[in-house]
């Protein structure tokens, strides 16, 4: 099936149609003794990656069960790590397995700390909030003035609600979903591929990691592509925690209906 179009960062929310027969749970802040398990620790060295990889930051999964989440947020790391984070072999790593580090050694933030996990649970579980969280409203966000319309998302139009459970959902059999033949969603390649990276993938070491990362090429790909997603789309999808990505690399994001001087414009 072709890929429905893209949004501009997050689809969030646990579905109904959950292919693990668990009931759907909703978003909701951590309490405090909650809050104390998930608190991440500074990213210093591979023991740090594996604990930071438990962090549910101010929310608790919404469609992964949260060993699956703590799975998933294990190979985010991986693949998009902190600069201050160590890494320890590999190709993914970056060359020699050193850490991915920035101009003048600038701290350049990771997919956790950006909230990565939280995007790509979101938006597989999209279906469970009406409307769907799949997209965001506007025209603003009320950064840069006007209403803050990015927050409230919008109704799916019949079309719409069917491209997208089929490209998240799958088609499952129903006929309606099936017009170019069955399709896989990405629920259920996300629940094959943290599968197959086994149960004891966030005690191992990074260059283990990467082996069985890199030994299941379409799914990391596809891990990948939503990671850059989280990182870099606008941060009502769930990613891009407080514009950490954005500032790290010195974009303003979007700033209608301010816009840019002349001045902004015409020089470098």
């Amino acid at each position: 099936m072709e890929r429905p179009s893209k949004r501009s960062g997050w689809s969030s929310a646990s579905t109904g149609g959950n292919s693990s027969g668990r009931s759907c749970r909703t978003r909701r802040p951590l309490t405090q003794a909650e809050g104390e398990r998930f608190r991440a620790p500074p990213i210093g060295g591979l023991e740090h990656v594996a604990r930071a990889a438990s962090v549910a930051w101010r929310l608790v999964p919404s469609w992964f069960s949260e060993s699956e989440f703590q799975l998933l947020s294990t190979a985010c790391a991986r693949l998009i790590p902190s600069s201050e984070g160590v890494r320890d072999g590999g190709e993914i790593a970056g060359d020699g397995g050193e850490p991915y580090r920035e101009a003048g050694d600038r701290h350049s933030p990771g997919a956790l700390e950006a909230g990565v996990p939280d995007y790509i649970d979101g938006f597989l579980g999209a279906f469970s909030f009406d409307p769907p969280r799949i997209w965001a409203g506007g025209p603003y966000s009320g950064r840069n003035g006007g209403e803050a319309g990015f927050g409230s998302f919008v109704e799916l139009t019949r079309i719409d609600e069917i491209a997208w459970r089929t490209r998240i959902e799958g088609s499952r059999g129903v006929a309606e979903r099936e017009f170019n033949g069955p399709v896989v969603g990405l629920q259920e390649r996300y629940r094959i591929g943290l599968e197959a990276l086994g149960s004891d993938f966030c005690e191992i070491s990074g260059g283990e990691q990467d082996e069985r990362l890199r030994a299941q090429p379409e799914f990391t790909a596809l891990l990948y592509e939503h990671c850059c997603e989280g990182m870099y789309g606008a941060p009502e999808y769930g990613g891009n925690r407080d514009q950490i990505a954005w500032r790290s690399i010195r974009f303003p994001g979007d700033v209608q209906p301010r816009g840019y001087t002349d001045a902004e414009v015409s020089q470098p």
